[in-house]
């Protein structure tokens, strides 16, 4: 159900002044791997547990001119889950945060199977 390529949109907080974050990751075997034009995403998905997926995943740097809505970070990792959006067939919410105290969501739309 979650393999796949997805594109990732940041929805809260909302991503102004930075613009419009979103980038892409593909899921295959209980992992994550992926990124956007400042950020490379590479994680790891737990076994379902109820409706959900337990997530980890660590966000790190490779432009250095890219802000993150973090601030002046650029290793981090982030822990949450992945819920299925009732309303919609290939959506998901990634919900992440960073030491339990700044949660975020990221929206999951899929885009293509894995050949």
């Amino acid at each position: 159900m979650l393999e796949g390529l997805w594109i990732t949109r940041f929805v809260a907080p909302p991503p102004e002044p930075l613009g419009i974050l979103s980038g892409v990751v593909v899921i295959e075997t209980g992992r994550i791997l992926g990124g956007d034009s400042g950020f490379l995403y590479l994680g790891a998905i737990g076994e379902k547990v109820g409706a959900s997926w337990p997530v980890s995943v660590r966000i790190k740097r490779h432009d250095d001119r890219a802000a993150s809505i973090f601030g002046d970070v650029d290793d981090y990792v982030l822990t949450g889950s992945i819920h299925h959006d009732a309303g919609a067939e290939h959506q998901f919410m990634l919900v992440l945060g960073r030491d339990g105290t700044q949660e975020i969501l990221v929206s999951l739309t899929k885009a293509a199977e894995l050949p």
